[in-house]
């Protein structure tokens, strides 16, 4: 994994941003995979209109594109997506690149909401949607005028360079951290301990466990836990694999346990999650 964060500072500050804000947060690598988010889960809304197959690929597509424009132009960008919605991408760049990308987004802005749900109902007409349980959850999105959808853009963009000049996310296959975690993830299906890790590494336990906690802020085996839901979310969201399998291919071949540990850190099940996924 190229991009590199700080699991428990990175999400302190993507749910300070939603609290503040009330908008989804999430993070992405430079190849455009969520790797951690704000809530979990989509909104009402947004999961009502992904439940019709033709709407969930317009999403993925509408989000593709953004992603790219960001990418060629290396610049932030605040877009409506084909729902009417303004969605807001800014990348984390460095000399080198950009490494990833913070995104947010799913706001209606002032208007009126009488005209915009007719424009909407039209757009849908055909569609596998519910309408009425839509129109129900419509007039609870949260509306913002143009000087606070800036205001929240900037806002954005000032917690991305933060993030980076920090070293909250980084990006450096030289460094320790790339390695470690690269060496987790490529033998994230074998039992993993400190042990292991220890020998691999050429440290002893008690150098080790500093090290990685002032790397991580957290234990090892809290972080090797992470990635392994991490990866998990990755081929959820991307296969079409039996959870089961999934489970044993992420090192946790029980599968209640896994079960069990996904839901913790992903505040829903490995089922939920597919379904609700954005990717």
């Amino acid at each position: 994994m190229e991009l590199i964060f700080n699991y428990q500072e990175t999400e302190n500050i993507l749910v300070d941003f939603y609290n503040l804000t009330g908008f989804r947060i999430a993070l992405f690598d430079a190849e455009f995979q969520e790797i951690l988010a704000y809530p979990n889960r989509l909104s009402t809304f947004c999961k009502l209109v992904r439940a019709d197959e033709e709407l969930q690929n317009i999403c993925k597509q509408s989000d593709c594109v953004a992603f790219y424009h960001s990418k060629q132009s290396g610049e932030s960008l605040c877009y409506k997506c084909h729902m009417g919605m303004t969605e807001m991408i800014v990348p984390i760049k460095t000399t080198h690149g950009i490494i990833g990308y913070v995104m947010t987004g799913q706001i209606y802005e002032s208007g009126s909401k009488s005209d915009e749900w007719a424009a909407i109902a039209e757009y849908l007409k055909g569609k596998t949607v519910d309408l009425q349980e839509l129109k129900r959850v419509y007039p609870t999105k949260q509306r913002l005028s143009k000087k606070q959808v800036a205001s929240a853009f900037n806002m954005l963009q000032l917690m991305t360079c933060y993030l980076y000049q920090n070293e909250k996310v980084v990006a450096n296959k030289n460094t320790f951290a790339y390695k470690l975690d690269r060496f987790i993830l490529d033998n994230v299906a074998e039992d993993i301990d400190v042990n292991m890790l220890c020998r691999e590494f050429n440290y002893q336990k008690t150098t080790f466990y500093k090290i990685t906690n002032e790397l991580y802020g957290l234990s090892i085996m809290k972080h090797v836990s992470q990635l392994r839901i991490q990866m998990a979310k990755h081929l959820l969201s991307n296969t079409d694999l039996p959870i089961a399998i999934i489970a044993t291919k992420v090192g946790i071949g029980d599968y209640n346990y896994f079960s069990k540990v996904f839901k913790k850190e992903a505040k829903c099940t490995p089922r939920e999650f597919r379904k609700n996924s954005i990717q």
